[in-house]
């Protein structure tokens, strides 16, 4: 899920990434997930996002 949170960031706000004092561990590694993908156009984002939900989605209809 944070692959999805990550793509859903980059392809929204791009590299711009605000860093804030006293980050929990869940909030630093989502920052972390998304920090991952720097670089990554908003366009390949998008994509990558869609295949990875239908991925999931085709893995919880086959259970």
């Amino acid at each position: 899920m944070l692959k999805l949170y990550a793509f859903h960031k980059q392809a929204n706000f791009g590299n711009n990434r605000s860093l804030k004092r006293g980050l929990d561990v869940r909030s630093g590694f989502k920052l972390n997930a998304w920090m991952q993908l720097k670089g990554m156009s908003s366009q390949e984002a998008k994509l990558k996002y869609i295949e990875l939900a239908d991925k999931i989605l085709k893995q919880n209809k086959n259970s």
